[in-house]
């Protein structure tokens, strides 16, 4: 009995973890491909890109969880190391935006 407890504990646990990081990585995305977006290392063509990858990230995000967009800069923050007013390249975005 203890032992099936302990497993559904854990089983729980497991999966509420696992959604949580699911939130944080769809809001991250959601934070990065908006800094990309406006970043000024950009020409025309790529910001236009990254401004279609941002609506796409953002649509993505909002069919899960609600919206808060400044947890989505602080997610980004912590996991690249990009913030709100950093302009990133491109290679950067491209390499962690196409996946």
């Amino acid at each position: 009995m203890k032992k099936s407890v302990l497993l559904l504990i854990l089983l729980s646990s497991t999966s509420y973890a696992s959604s949580w990081k699911k939130e944080i990585t769809a809001y991250a995305f959601e934070g990065l491909s908006h800094i990309c977006s406006q970043s000024r290392e950009l020409n025309y063509n790529q910001r236009s890109e990254m401004r279609t990858i941002y609506i796409n990230k953002k649509i993505e995000r909002k069919r899960e969880y609600p919206a808060n967009k400044d947890y989505a800069y602080y997610a980004s923050k912590q996991i690249w190391d990009f913030g709100e007013g950093d302009s990133p390249s491109y290679s950067e975005c491209a390499a962690i935006l196409k996946k």
